[in-house]
């Protein structure tokens, strides 16, 4: 049956999602330029992170080392107010199973928002390989990701400024389970549904 796994560690340059299956792998493909914000340098696109548009990159203030860069849909010469609000009430929101925001802020017209790297795979892929196999995802996984899920939520709500996500789907549920561990589940795009499109690489049934 399909099992969530760890990607490979940074240094070779790709980001690749595998199950017991397959794999699938993102190219690297550079951007022109280089640097996000003229801080965070690109190494590689990454698929199967929900909305936006996300970069895997290195950051030199974090010590060069990697952050997940998303991108979001152009918002004029200045951050609105209410997308501000709702990046600080993110950062204020700390939790095992939502991603930790580092950094946000505008890069041209773009708003991007720098994100903890968290290797794993979606629930949504999970599901596609399901139904394009007919293999079962064992129900200790969907009950273990259910609970991972409800517990982001649940904190997001009694974070000191609450956060709403607005968008839960299978797609922004990022599980990984390494043998002789417990299943790790990170929830992501808290609030961005009315700021960023779903990204093209997303699959489309796991949209």
């Amino acid at each position: 049956p399909w099992t969530p796994r760890r990607a490979p560690r940074d240094h070779e340059h790709r980001f690749v999602a595998h199950s017991t299956t397959q794999t699938r792998s993102t190219d690297v493909r550079p951007m022109a330029p280089t640097l996000i914000a003229d801080r965070f340098e690109v190494v590689a696109r990454l698929e199967d992170r929900g909305l936006g548009e996300p970069w895997y990159c290195r950051d030199p203030m974090r010590a060069g080392g990697p952050v997940m860069v998303k991108l979001l849909n152009p918002v004029g010469a200045a951050l609105p107010a209410a997308l501000d609000d709702l990046f600080q009430r993110t950062k204020l929101t700390r939790h095992d199973a939502a991603f930790r925001l580092y950094d946000y802020g505008l890069w041209g017209e773009r708003p991007f928002a720098a994100f903890e790297l968290f290797e794993g795979a979606s629930l949504g892929d999970g599901l596609d390989r399901a139904r394009a196999t007919g293999e079962l995802i064992p129900l200790d996984i969907l009950r273990e990701a259910f609970d991972g899920v409800v517990a982001a939520l649940d904190a997001a709500h009694r974070a000191p400024r609450r956060l709403l996500h607005l968008g839960v789907d299978p797609s922004c549920v990022i599980l990984r389970r390494l043998p002789g561990k417990a299943l790790k589940v990170k929830v992501l795009d808290f609030g961005l549904a009315a700021w960023a499109d779903v990204d093209p690489l997303t699959p489309k049934r796991s949209a």
